[in-house]
């Protein structure tokens, strides 16, 4: 029953993460999903309540923050209890819009937040009940969409969020607030109210700057990744240029055997024949200028073991690699078969990653000798054998470095393709999401 429900889980993931997508939804979720742009948004409501709504707006404010902190702490206990690890850990081909994080999966801290405030504003404010509940379940769809959790992840938080959110009723938190501000106005000197709201101001400025210097970092680090993929774009328009005057160069000498019929019409059957070919090549050209349309793919050859990045016909570099070697593993006890070859064909950049951990499959646990523990055990989870990198093909299929450098340019690994360290730190600062991959 369990395996059944998890590997439902997964399916729904894959349908939400990467079916139901597009460049909009893409910005638009990952802006969603975003802890500090919640915590700047929440932070001016509460303020607004807190200033203009009287009593019930204050009230409201610190039954939802209660609400909310609980709910944070109870899921924190709760995932580092259960640890189950994030999706792209575990889901091929699984797309991560936001940072990678190493923590836990279950349950969403963003889902029991979310509907821990949403269930404390619609008591307080049942007329926008729905309103508060869609913007918690829009919360809860993000996670999903960007990569950080599975469904059962956000079900989870949602439950918690609301179970946290009843019980802090039964916590006096007005009556506790109350007494610790008039003992705190006691000891304050006088206009003692004119300190206390300034107090009051400074602590919402204070988590209002947090959460826009938060921002601020993000937007940095999002900065510098993009200046770093502007000079290497800077570098391939530079190697685009000499391509380009190649190319001028070639298309003066096609110009030349073109005209080569009417400089020797005696020869009409053999220049006709010339010209007949050079058409079909032209057309094959056009064919493929149009379907990779100058853009940036990788071509591995799995004969020789090299790698190739490419832009349009140039080739901009080049690397050793390591395909699959082809040969079978057989289980014993069960008759299971695994072939260790690497597949041909078209396929995309699906993810990439630092510092990935390994999910160790069923074979190795096999081809080691040792037990298969169960799927989501701990023990199947290495950090260091893929590298410091790594780029996703989908089904399985990754590019990642390898511990021995003394394997590259051999048909050794188990299906994936591997390559040095240098020239997958290249690949992963070069290459996008998306780009095209073939192998043949």
């Amino acid at each position: 029953m369990m395996e059944r429900l998890l590997r439902w889980d997964a399916d729904a993931f894959v349908l939400l993460n990467e079916k139901l997508r597009s460049r909009l939804l893409d910005s638009f979720m990952s802006l969603m999903s975003s802890g500090p742009f919640w915590i700047l948004v929440m932070g001016v409501l509460a303020a607004w309540f807190w200033c203009f709504e009287g009593s019930g707006g204050r009230r409201a404010v610190l039954k939802a923050g209660l609400g909310a902190v609980l709910a944070y702490l109870a899921e924190h206990l709760i995932k580092f209890g259960i640890k189950r690890p994030r999706p792209f850990l575990a889901v091929h081909g699984a797309r991560l819009l936001l940072e990678f994080k190493n923590s836990p999966s279950f349950p969403s801290g963003h889902a029991a937040v979310a509907f821990a405030i949403a269930l404390t504003a619609a008591r307080f404010y049942p007329r926008r009940a729905l309103w508060w509940l869609g913007w918690a379940l829009l919360v809860s769809y993000t996670r999903v969409y960007v990569g950080e959790h599975y469904p059962l992840d956000v079900l989870g938080g949602a439950l918690l969020g609301l179970v946290v959110a009843a019980l802090s009723w039964f916590v006096p938190i007005e009556e506790i607030s109350k007494g610790f501000a008039r003992r705190l106005l006691r000891k304050l000197p006088e206009p003692k109210g004119a300190i206390a709201k300034a107090g009051a101001a400074a602590l919402l400025s204070a988590a209002a700057i947090y959460a826009t210097a938060s921002a601020a970092w993000r937007i940095d680090e999002s900065a510098k990744r993009l200046d770093d993929q502007a000079a290497a774009l800077l570098r391939q328009s530079r190697e685009l240029t000499r391509i380009t005057d190649g190319v001028l160069a070639q298309s003066r000498e096609i110009e030349f055997l073109q005209g080569l019929p009417n400089l020797l019409p005696k020869d009409k059957g053999y220049l006709r024949t010339q010209k007949a070919i050079l058409d079909d090549v032209e057309a094959l050209e056009r064919k493929l200028a149009w379907k990779l349309k100058n853009r940036l793919y990788l071509v591995i050859d799995s004969k020789v073991n090299k790698l190739y990045v490419k832009k349009g016909f140039a080739s901009l570099w080049e690397a050793d690699c390591s395909v699959g070697r082809g040969n079978y593993l057989v289980d014993k006890n069960t008759g299971r078969r695994w072939q260790f070859a690497t597949p041909r064909g078209e396929f995309h950049v699906l993810a990439k990653a630092k510092n990935p951990l390994w999910r160790r499959p069923d074979w190795a646990f096999v081809e080691a000798r040792e037990p298969i523990p169960p799927p989501d055990d701990p023990s199947r989870y290495v950090r260091g054998v893929l590298g410091q990198y790594v780029l996703s093909l989908g089904d399985g299929y990754l590019i990642h470095g390898l511990q021995n450098e003394k394997l590259l340019g051999r048909s050794s690994s188990h299906g994936c393709v591997r390559v040095g360290a240098d020239s997958l730190e290249k690949l992963y600062d070069t290459v996008p999401l998306g780009t095209l991959v073939y192998i043949f």
